[in-house]
């Protein structure tokens, strides 16, 4: 898991700049980030491959239908957290995408109170500090990855 969360803080930093900035999510980048982590699991021969492709795939479902059906995301917010689901694994990123959600709202509530209703607020800096934060919690043996 330190290698994922130097990827993570390598690539996320990145990504949540450009989305703050321009509220778009780089392809380019979230290509770099899952290659970076899928090229290190099949030269470590990781028996998380699987798993971790389950856990993308959910993921990406998951957001896709938030997407979908309530709107407030975009669609390269969908695409990241496919990347992390991949990243992370089943449960960590469902982990992630809820301390999330939750940095999200707190930041909202304090911050934007007086923005317009139809103000644009990006979320892969929250996807970004909730997947660092799960990763770190796993690095100091808080959490289990069970992989």
């Amino acid at each position: 898991m330190t290698y994922t969360l130097a990827v993570l803080l390598i690539t996320c930093i990145p990504i949540s700049i450009v989305d703050c900035r321009k509220c778009i999510i780089p392809d380019a980048l979230l290509l770099l980030l899952f290659l970076l982590l899928g090229i290190h699991d099949v030269l470590s021969v990781k028996i998380r491959i699987v798993p971790a492709a389950l856990a993308a795939a959910a993921s990406f479902c998951m957001f896709l239908s938030i997407y979908r059906l309530h709107g407030g995301l975009g669609f390269g917010d969908v695409k990241f957290s496919a990347v992390l689901g991949y990243a992370l694994g089943f449960p960590l990123a469902f982990l992630a995408f809820t301390a999330a959600s939750i940095i999200g709202i707190l930041y909202a509530a304090v911050f934007l109170r007086n923005k317009k209703r139809n103000f644009k607020m990006p979320f892969a800096p929250f996807l970004s500090a909730g997947a660092v934060l799960a990763a770190i919690f796993v690095s100091m043996g808080l959490i289990s990855t069970g992989y």
